[in-house]
């Protein structure tokens, strides 16, 4: 039934589990869609798509990042998405990068 299909998750774990001892796992996670939230996609004729970093975002990741394990969430298709998160993610502040 493609109601079902559409309500129900997708598989019965959809994260990892935690960290064992002695590593730290933030006590909360924060999922931030990638769209429009972290950066905003922009299309013209003589560049397609290209996604513009919103500003201070690189100061919000570096501050939320020892208080919340940082989840991403786009509905874009990964193989496009993937290549876009890791340069904007140089330094591997975001623990997962899920799509859709």
């Amino acid at each position: 039934d493609f109601t079902v299909f559409i309500q129900e998750p997708s598989r019965d774990k959809l994260l990892p589990d935690p960290v064992s001892y002695p590593y730290y796992q933030p006590p909360y996670t924060l999922v931030l869609e990638f769209t429009d939230v972290l950066a905003h996609p922009d299309w013209t004729y003589k560049t397609g798509w290209r996604f513009k970093k919103r500003p201070g975002l690189d100061y919000m990741l570096e501050n939320l990042v020892g208080l919340y394990e940082i989840v991403v969430f786009t509905a874009e298709p990964g193989i496009t998405i993937f290549p876009v998160i890791e340069a904007l993610d140089q330094k591997n502040l975001i623990s997962y990068k899920l799509v859709r």
